[in-house]
């Protein structure tokens, strides 16, 4: 029997069609939508604030994985939905409707931030979704009708809080002093979160480098961490700043190890008729140390004094264990201070070791070896 060719078409679209209808039924597509791009707070569950269009031809009971990142790669949280019956066309999604079975901290430093707050700190986030059949057979579609290979991700900025600022010395000002005081002003109001300190950071340059591309590609030549005020002075034990280099520093806030706050970063200039002081070392007085300790013409020494204003009396020995005529007669105050003993007057001889010995009103005793270069 001879098949009309007119029968061949028909039967092709009608295959065409089943196909087509298959085709839909064997993959859900559908499109998530934020409802905001930018906001001034923001909870992990606002994630579930969203609009979903569904291009299935029937309804379906779904779940939504949401999960939410920080703009360093960071997960922030996972969440999980109850059940929703998802309807063709647009829906609109709450954190109530259909609900959070489940919400998952990455680190609880995050989960205690959003509590104080009432948001997560500012800064861009980046939402990805993925839904998943209630149902075993997804209602007799299929069990991957709604797999997709890639989550779709949405992105969101966050901000309003005022800023971590850096307050003095400003930005290439001329320091009068090579060991400044810094202070910046607190950010608020993460500040007041619990466990909240700062990490001071400080730089040197390369030739022709920002303190910007320092900040990000050099490690820092020192880093004074949980710190819990906005000031701090210039560390004891690191070598007074050297005129002929560039310096930048930094302020970032801390919750933990987690970082939630960044401050621009400055660079320091000097004063013209600043001498250079790289000569200069601060030593601890320690009463154990056998250390030696390498000078120039200034032997600089600290002391602690816990107690109430004192007198300390210091004498000089040499590598023979001879005492030097030259004795030196200190006024400690309580708490940090700072002296600094012109060598050459006293009769210590440039590459000798000498040993100085400290004695306070108390009785105890501090040694500090030295070799005057």
């Amino acid at each position: 029997m001879i098949i009309p060719k007119r029968y061949f078409r028909i039967l092709s679209f009608v295959l065409t069609v089943l196909a087509g209808i298959s085709h839909t039924y064997s993959q859900g597509s559908y499109r998530i939508m934020s409802q905001r791009e930018q906001t001034f707070i923001f909870k992990s569950s606002d994630a579930l604030h969203l609009t979903l269009q569904y291009n299935g031809q029937i309804p379906i009971s779904a779940i939504v994985h949401a999960q939410v990142t920080n703009e360093s790669g960071s997960r922030v949280a996972y969440l999980i939905t109850e059940s929703i019956q998802i309807q063709p066309g647009m829906n609109l999604l709450t954190p109530q409707n259909p609900g959070i079975r489940s919400k998952q901290y990455s680190s609880s430093h995050f989960q205690e931030i959003e509590n104080s707050m009432g948001s997560l700190p500012q800064g861009k986030y980046k939402i990805c979704y993925q839904l998943q059949c209630s149902q075993s057979d997804c209602g007799g579609l299929g069990t991957n009708y709604l797999a997709t290979e890639q989550m779709q991700c949405i992105f969101i900025t966050v901000g309003g809080y005022s800023p971590l600022l850096l307050a003095f010395p400003g930005h290439d000002e001329r320091l009068s002093t090579l060991r400044p005081n810094f202070g910046w002003i607190a950010p608020m109001p993460l500040s007041t979160v619990a466990g909240f300190s700062y990490t001071w950071n400080l730089y040197t340059t390369r030739r022709k480098q920002t303190c910007e591309d320092a900040s990000m590609r050099n490690r820092p030549i020192y880093q004074l961490s949980g710190l819990p005020q906005n000031i701090t002075g210039y560390p004891v034990e690191l070598e007074s700043l050297d005129t002929t280099k560039t310096y930048c520093w930094q302020v970032l806030g801390m919750v933990g190890k987690q970082q939630i706050a960044q401050s621009e970063v400055w660079r320091l200039s000097f004063d013209p008729e600043l001498k250079r002081a790289d000569s200069i070392v601060i030593a601890k007085l320690q009463t154990a140390n056998n250390a030696v300790h390498h000078c120039g013409d200034i032997l600089a020494i600290a002391y602690v004094n816990p107690y109430g204003d004192l007198q300390l009396k210091g004498a000089f020995i040499d590598e023979k264990g001879n005492t030097l005529k030259s004795a030196v007669q200190l006024t400690a105050r309580q708490g940090d201070n700072e002296y600094r003993l012109e060598l050459q007057t006293i009769g210590v001889e440039i590459g000798k070791t000498y040993t100085l010995e400290v004695k306070d009103e108390i009785g105890k005793t501090y040694k500090l070896n030295f070799r005057r270069h």
